[in-house]
């Protein structure tokens, strides 16, 4: 979690103010890996409250950084997952679901 206009990490977020969903994704082949970037935000009764992705490719040996933007309508307590898929038609896990969670205020 990132505030999206300094790039500072942050774990708590403000009704109403943007904050940037970002991973870093490591390519450790030695071919460039389209990639699936899924983002799933859970309110603390466990309910999605918003999904979003984007689609890219990382290349062979780098590291990319991969980020979506999210604005939270309610205060409380959710649970950010976030998946790496091949793709739609191909939803082959690339790495294990990375998950957080961000108070907003």
């Amino acid at each position: 979690l990132a505030n999206p206009t300094t790039g500072a990490p942050m774990t708590k977020g403000t009704v109403g103010e943007q904050v940037m969903l970002s991973t870093n994704m490591t390519n450790t082949a030695t071919t460039d890996q389209p990639m699936l970037y899924i983002v799933q935000i859970k309110d603390e009764t466990g309910h999605v409250v918003y999904i979003s992705f984007i689609s890219g490719t990382v290349p062979a040996g780098q590291t990319y950084t991969f980020g979506i933007g999210w604005t939270p309508e309610e205060a409380g307590t959710y649970t950010v997952e976030v998946f790496a898929w091949k793709s739609w038609s191909e939803p082959t896990p690339l790495s294990s679901v990375a998950t957080t969670t961000i108070t907003v205020e």
